[in-house]
């Protein structure tokens, strides 16, 4: 018995390697093996969990696209109880709605109209409106007079007014699509959806939707056989839309695009998100196609999902590794080499805050070095322009007073002449702090106008005449020395002032041609006076 035993003993010192070499192989082919099914396994149970996550985010979408439907059936429910709808009305409604629903980008109040009835129609809203006329986008998207033909449409309120472009005016109807489903609307007696493009959201497909508008004159029983004149637009924001739908980060590292299947192949996408990983490979055999729930006749589209290998990586589990031999030392390697590049990834963020940080600031250093004059301190003259502009239609909106006071030093070239070009800056730069200081509103502007004359424009102001003299009698305190001047012995200034309640159509250059007339007759009257010119327009 203890002969056999140390045979055996001799036999396994002998074949050492051997064995070493056979278990070795046999334990990294049954690790690999195991290794690999597990793997098979765990791919299939992710798959099998995209698949769900893209229909729950199919419904998702859906429940989203239809809650934004539904509150444009809501609001212009709210409207049928009105036999006539004005822009306050309009606005204040909207801007509900808009505060409520984010995926709501705009509302627009629509009206048919009559080829009889349109120049009617446009000069009854061009009291409101002066630039109003019905319109329709041409081929190449610009605004043009809108072709002769039976009905129109056209947008009479939008909130909010668009930046770019009005479409105020616009016949919807030209579109075919639109009108389409503005009759659809009509007969259906509910919410209808389209695409469509507008001027002022250009390269982009828009979803509308289009809600009929029954007046107060008609009942309840007779909306089945009632034809609306009147219709509420919402132009929907697709991407809000997404973005509210997405209900958990699980598709977070998915390619997502939702497309048209009523489109032709370049016009089918309509809204693409990428993958938060944009280096990570797509598996594109992996895609799957959910088609949205067809509750809306006009609305055919899918949502298109295709997974990265980063999200197949983030759900994989680590038991295929653990059972492989060599599986723990790649995980600990992938675990280094994924902290490494999250610690790049952090020191670049840190850098691109950092670099957008100063970015900004240089451009709000930018934006106020050019609108100020470079010697004076105070606006410059195309700041100047600009604000006037700007109060002067705002003034014509609420009727309001708008005041103008034009400002000359007097005999300043003689002050240049004898004092030399240095004094003369000097001088200009204490008159112009001087007045700037001198005004107590945000609102108030004073700019240099140019050479030695200054402009103050004071919005809603109806006692110019007391700013004007309170600008006099600070720069005669300051004193400043002017020995050529046969006014006085001191720098004194010439002011001329216009107040005027603006009416539609009028210019601005109104205001300054009028504080230019009172300029001129403070100069020839004595100087270093204030004449007033009150609404030269009545």
């Amino acid at each position: 018995m203890r002969s056999k035993f140390k045979k055996h003993v001799r036999l396994i010192v002998q074949y050492q390697k051997i064995i070493l070499f056979t278990i070795t192989t046999m334990s990294i082919t049954l690790s690999g093996f195991t290794g690999w099914y597990l793997h098979k396994q765990q791919q299939r149970a992710i798959i099998s969990e995209f698949q769900k996550d893209v229909s729950i985010q199919t419904l998702s979408l859906y429940r989203e696209l239809d809650h934004s439907i539904n509150a444009l059936d809501l609001f212009s429910a709210g409207f049928n109880t009105q036999t006539a709808l004005d822009y306050k009305s309009f606005s204040l409604n909207s801007e509900r709605v808009l505060d409520t629903t984010r995926s709501i980008k705009l509302l627009a109040f629509i009206k048919q109209v009559n080829n009889s009835e349109r120049l009617v129609i446009e000069h009854k809203q061009q009291i409101i409106d002066p630039s109003f006329h019905i319109l329709e986008q041409s081929h190449t998207n610009a605004m043009v007079a809108a072709k002769i033909r039976p009905k129109y449409f056209p947008i009479f309120y939008t909130f909010p007014v668009p930046q770019e472009v009005s479409i105020v005016g616009l016949d919807i109807g030209s579109d075919p699509a639109v009108l389409k489903a503005l009759k659809a609307a009509a007969e259906t007696k509910k919410v209808n959806t389209t695409l469509t493009s507008l001027q002022s959201y250009p390269h982009k497909k828009l979803l509308l939707g289009i809600a009929p508008l029954y007046n107060k004159s008609v009942t309840i029983n007779d909306i089945n056989s009632s034809q609306p004149a009147e219709f509420m637009l919402a132009l929907l924001n697709l991407e809000q839309i997404f973005n509210a739908s997405v209900f958990s980060n699980n598709l977070a590292n998915v390619d997502l695009k939702i497309i048209d299947n009523n489109a032709s192949t370049p016009d089918k996408l309509l809204y693409h998100r990428n993958s938060s990983d944009i280096n990570s490979k797509l598996e594109v055999g992996l895609t799957s196609l959910v088609k949205l729930p067809d509750d809306y006749s006009s609305i055919d589209w899918s949502l298109v999902a295709t997974p990265s290998e980063s999200y197949l990586r983030v759900r994989q589990n680590k038991i295929p590794e653990f059972v492989s031999f060599f599986g723990l030392m790649f995980t600990i390697f992938f675990i280094a080499y994924l902290q490494m590049i999250l610690k790049q990834t952090r020191i670049i963020e840190r850098l691109v805050k950092k670099k957008t940080l100063e970015l900004k600031l240089s451009n709000e250093q930018l934006i106020i070095l050019n609108r100020t004059d470079a010697l004076t301190g105070v606006a410059n003259r195309r700041y100047f322009d600009t604000m006037l502009n700007h109060e002067w239609s705002r003034a014509i909106r609420n009727q309001s007073t708008i005041s103008f006071i034009f400002i000359d030093i007097d005999f300043f070239k003689l002050y240049n002449d004898n004092y030399g070009h240095v004094s003369g800056d000097k001088c200009l730069k204490t008159v112009a702090t001087t007045l700037a200081a001198t005004l107590s509103r945000p609102a108030d502007l004073c700019a240099r106008y140019g050479g030695e004359e200054f402009a103050i424009i004071l919005p809603e102001t109806q006692q110019a005449e007391v700013v004007a003299e309170k600008c006099r009698r600070a720069i005669q305190n300051l004193g400043i020395v002017h020995k050529f001047s046969t006014t006085a012995e001191i720098v004194t200034i010439s002011l001329g002032v216009c107040k005027i309640i603006p009416k539609v159509g009028s210019n601005p250059s109104t205001i300054i041609e009028y504080a230019d007339h009172a300029l001129y007759q403070a100069k020839i009257t004595g100087k270093n006076k204030v004449v007033v010119i009150t609404n030269p327009l009545d």
